[in-house]
């Protein structure tokens, strides 16, 4: 079994610590430094005060003073503690399989301690994933996990997971294509609908224009209506009248007549 901090072939120590360093959160590595009297002394030493934008300068100041250590687990376990929580599925997935009873169960068999963490290479091969390579190397490098020369040897294998990584991207790129291909689709369909609603929007205009000359020729007839029949109504009155007038006449023409004959 490989243990934690132990030279591992084929691997650079610095490379991972830097990379394991880098990916804390401000926060994390914050707290890290200010738990770490001998730490918070040289970071803060002529003036300096610990921010954000002085990070770079903490981060080297660190990184110096564990390369001085050898990578020493004084140093890196308590970037390691800091970091672990940061891959939160990874976390979540060792945490809970060595706090299992399955666990507890295997680790009695194989009389280990309770500071034993080891993964059988049936459990590795479940939790290993190729994405995670560069955390696996931390985990390799500065974890309390133990793992089978094997195991190690899956981690380290670049060309593997060059390999497997190319497969992925070759999967991506095909998942690429087929969206583009659905986005060509639905942009034609999209083009369609647009101008179908033009051609919409142009026949409802159109029947708006003719709506808008019907309700023209109707009010026209309206008031033409109107007036036809204030003019019947006005000779309507002219006759009355005008028949009233004979009436009048004829009874004074007859009265004259009637005065003739008496005579």
């Amino acid at each position: 079994m490989l243990g934690n901090n132990e030279k591992i072939q084929g691997i650079n120590p610095g490379e991972v610590f830097a990379r394991m360093l880098g990916e804390l959160p401000w926060a994390r590595l914050k707290a890290y430094v200010q738990a770490n009297a001998p730490l918070l002394k040289l970071c803060t030493s002529g003036g300096y005060r610990l921010e954000p934008q002085r990070r770079e300068r903490a981060e080297k100041l660190i990184f110096r003073e564990a390369e001085k250590n050898d990578f020493s687990e004084v140093i890196c376990n308590g970037v390691f503690a800091s970091w672990y929580p940061v891959h939160q599925s990874l976390h979540q997935s060792l945490e809970d399989y060595f706090h299992s009873e399955q666990y507890k169960d295997w680790r009695t068999a194989q009389s280990l301690s309770e500071d034993d963490y080891v993964l059988t290479d049936e459990k590795f091969g479940e939790f290993f994933q190729i994405a995670d390579l560069q955390a696996w190397k931390i985990l390799l490098c500065f974890s309390p996990l133990k793992f089978t020369p094997e195991q190690a040897g899956k981690i380290l294998d670049q060309q593997q997971g060059n390999s497997e990584l190319l497969e992925k991207i070759a999967a991506l790129e095909l998942e690429l294509s087929e969206l583009r291909r659905k986005a060509v689709q639905e942009d034609s369909e999209l083009e369609r609908l647009r101008n179908k609603a033009k051609a919409d929007a142009s026949e409802i205009q159109e029947l708006k224009k003719s709506a808008r000359q019907q309700k023209t020729e109707i009010d026209s007839l309206q008031r033409k209506f109107e007036g036809s029949q204030a003019e019947i109504k006005r000779l309507n009155q002219r006759l009355l009248e005008s028949d009233q007038s004979m009436q009048a006449r004829e009874a004074v023409l007859k009265d004259g007549l009637n005065r003739d004959i008496l005579r």
